[in-house]
């Protein structure tokens, strides 16, 4: 649903950082940053769409996503995945030492 003109758009964009991604989907681009913190972020190609169609939403960290706390969130398709896959594989690898 799209906001009304008389009220302000709270959507953020929520992505990977690029430092806790080993793999991207086709066509990840790379260069964004947090409007937070300025972390570099990774950002899949259907969160690229969101972003150039809603020009005037700010994208942020899974980090500062959750310390804002915002009514609603868009998440860059594949930014959680990717997330898991990660944790997951640094999890395999803390149990493999």
């Amino acid at each position: 649903m799209s906001p009304s003109r008389d009220q302000p758009d709270d959507r953020v964009l929520v992505a990977i950082r690029t430092d806790q991604s080993e793999f991207h989907v086709a066509g990840t681009r790379h260069g964004y940053r947090c409007s937070e913190c300025s972390c570099d972020l990774s950002v899949a190609p259907a969160g690229q769409r969101f972003l150039k169609e809603n020009p005037h939403v700010p994208i942020l960290c899974v980090d500062c996503a959750i310390a804002a706390k915002p009514d609603r969130m868009e998440a860059a398709p594949g930014a959680i995945d990717e997330l898991i896959a990660d944790r997951l594989r640094r999890a395999r690898r803390h149990q493999h030492n």
